[in-house]
């Protein structure tokens, strides 16, 4: 959840990997993969927002939109 200000500053940029139990862990390969449904849905969308939250009050802090 942290955001590498280091990195954004020198390529502009910045991201983060996400891993969702069972969704992280599942072979590609002739695989169907179900939507997240319910709660599990609902966890992943929360989780997302707590990152974007985060890097936000980062972003706030330096004046960067």
């Amino acid at each position: 959840m942290e955001l590498n200000i280091k990195h954004l500053k020198e390529y502009k940029y910045n991201y983060a990997k996400v891993y969702v139990d069972p969704w992280d862990n599942l072979s590609l390969t002739n695989s169907e993969i179900p939507e997240p449904k319910g709660q599990a849905k609902k966890e992943i969308i929360n989780g997302l927002e707590k990152i974007y939250e985060r890097w936000k009050d980062e972003l706030d802090k330096l004046n960067k939109p």
